[in-house]
């Protein structure tokens, strides 16, 4: 069969996703990987369109999917952070220009075995990654003993051998490919399989273990089963010895442990924030600004706000809380509709292999995908290889030349203006590494200027500008940076908290009426709740001060800031008992 520059463009890019990384190892995959996402798509999409391959996809599913996309617009619209909403945050990406691209793999007309091919080769090249990593030697340092790979995240490591292990099985057992690219697609499965188990992922291990039994029981005659099962499980064993797997399993009902049962926390607190958003949601990348409306006293107690969520961690929650209860509803029929059409397409016929292999992968994806959320460095593969699946014999979207090569040299101008951006974002990260570096050195003077040159690169991003305000010289030039980063996104929780970090320091009276309004919008928030003491307590208030501060040490009894001003407090008003009391608390 003569390879079609499309398929060709999707099995690049569906490897080149799955692998890329900063190769000086420095900044996590998230700026590279969206770089690739979006300069890879416009340039697939430009050589579909040349080549007409774009299809229509089967009626039902085509407007489910377009009602989705039209529905998540109008959330996106009225969305509670502006343009964030349409492009993502930088470390997520997951706006609505996501699933835009994600609907245009799906119709790209790109055959699904070339996908899966592309996840052969990503599968092959961890294998080297993964093994250094184990024995100590991470591609990024991401500060945890679990498998990261070149995501430099476990759990999008995760996430992915779910799509990159069945697909790779079932290319091992298809005995219509060379012997070679057969052993191969077992090195691929094996590398996978092990990222899978390495990065301690309890999401991935229970979606390969269900899709696993599965395809075993429908595999089970093949003759590839046995030697495949043995490498599997001396697969099992070398995680087990080098990697924390009894650890991970063992913390699963840990309350308090990152994931496991802290995840019904989590969906708590989701569910609960949809309740006050159930039509339109707060729009894509808005859960991280009304988060707070689902927080109680109990989850601030066991949870605490050192890291900011910004997700829901379940798919279809985290849909819901992005788009309403109605674009979760036409994501699920989306998906419904397409497991009825391939059943339908596939019934009384023999499913062969690599397609047995590739439609476990969408489903084990699918059901990790409920444990974590969707994902940008990886969900367009995802639509490719369903596309791929779905869309196979459908007629072209472009009949017509002319508008084929219109759309074509369209999408070649968006790569390469994806292209110029994407490389200002890469940079821009790098300086800002930089400036972290020379924090950590103590050479300040160098981390101004690196958090300046990121600025500059990209001053369109929140999180840079936090930055500049870190290595700033100054407090009052700290809070310039802390507001240019407002004015993208004002109600972003982090920097509003910086804000008044400082605040409270350079204008107490100012924090103290700010602090008001934050405070009774958030009143389960230990930190608020400190620093509007504190700002009270500066403004001349202290029976506000009290409040607050016995408020803090309520939703946060391990933090020693409110207890400390408490016993200040106490010990000036002369109530000596009391602060006796917090002391001798405070150290049991």
């Amino acid at each position: 069969m003569r390879v079609r520059g499309a398929d060709l463009a999707g099995a690049v890019f569906t490897a080149a996703v799955l692998v890329v990384a900063d190769p000086t190892r420095t900044v996590a995959a998230t700026p590279f990987s969206w770089l690739i996402v979006t300069v890879g798509a416009a340039a697939l999409l430009a050589i579909a369109a040349w080549q007409r391959t774009l299809v229509r996809p089967p009626k039902v599913v085509g407007w489910l999917y377009l009602a989705f996309l039209a529905w998540l617009a109008v959330a996106a619209a009225n969305g509670a952070d502006g343009r964030f909403a349409w492009l993502g945050i930088p470390q997520r990406h997951a706006g609505w220009l996501l699933w835009l691209i994600c609907g245009a793999f799906f119709v790209s007309g790109v055959r699904w075995k070339a996908v899966v091919d592309g996840m052969v080769v990503a599968g092959v090249v961890w294998l080297p990654v993964l093994l250094l990593d184990s024995f100590g030697h991470p591609w990024i340092a991401a500060g945890t003993d679990r498998l990261t790979g070149s995501f430099g995240s476990a759990a999008y490591l995760g996430a992915a051998a779910c799509l990159v292990c069945p697909a790779s099985l079932g290319v091992a057992f298809d005995t219509r490919r060379r012997p070679w690219w057969r052993w191969l697609a077992v090195a691929a499965a094996t590398s996978s399989a092990f990222a899978a188990i390495g990065s301690g992922s309890r999401a991935a291990w229970v979606a390969l273990a269900l899709v696993g039994a599965w395809a075993g029981w429908r595999a089970r005659r093949n003759r590839w089963l046995l030697p495949t099962v043995a490498a599997l499980a001396a697969v099992l064993l070398l995680a087990i010895v080098t990697t924390p797997v009894i650890d991970r399993a063992g913390s699963t009902t840990d309350s308090a442990a990152a994931g496991g049962a802290s995840r019904l926390d989590e969906w708590r607190v989701g569910l609960s924030t949809l309740g006050h958003h159930p039509l339109v949601g707060a729009g894509p990348e808005g859960y991280r600004i009304v988060f707070h409306e689902g927080v109680d006293a109990s989850y601030e107690r066991d949870h605490g706000r050192a890291v900011q969520a910004d997700r829901a961690h379940n798919g279809l929650l985290d849909i819901a809380l992005w788009g309403g209860i109605p674009a979760a509803l036409l994501y699920v029929g989306f998906l419904v509709a397409i497991g009825l059409g391939v059943r339908t397409r596939l019934r009384g016929t023999a499913v062969s292999a690599p397609l047995l292999g590739a439609l476990a992968a969408v489903v084990a994806y699918v059901v990790q995908q409920q444990f974590l959320f969707p994902l940008a460095e990886i969900e367009p593969v995802l639509f490719l290889l369903l596309g791929g699946v779905v869309c196979s014999g459908r007629p072209p979207l472009l009949t017509s030349r002319v508008t084929a090569r219109a759309a074509s040299i369209a999408c070649g101008l968006l790569a390469a203006f994806a292209g110029w951006w994407g490389v200002r974002d890469v940079l821009a990260w790098h300086a800002a590494a930089g400036a972290v570096a020379a924090e950590a050195r103590g050479d300040m003077p160098a981390a101004h200027t690196a958090a300046r040159d990121a600025v500059g690169w990209r001053d369109d991003e929140v999180w840079l500008h936090l930055q500049d305000a870190r290595e700033a010289t100054s407090a009052q030039e700290a809070l310039r940076a802390v507001d240019a980063a407002l004015q993208l996104s004002p109600r972003d929780p982090i920097a509003l908290t910086r804000r008044q970090e400082l605040l409270v320091n350079i204008d107490p009276s100012t924090a103290f009426e700010e602090l008001r309004g934050l405070v009774a919008d958030d009143p389960h928030n230990a930190t608020l709740q400190n620093l509007y003491g504190t700002a009270a307590i500066r403004s001349g208030d202290e029976v506000i001060a009290e409040h607050a501060w016995l408020a803090a040490l309520d939703l946060a009894p391990d933090a020693p800031g409110p207890r400390k001003n408490l016993v200040t407090l106490y010990r000036q008003q002369g109530r000596d008992a009391e602060a006796d009391a917090l002391e001798k608390a405070g150290n049991p």
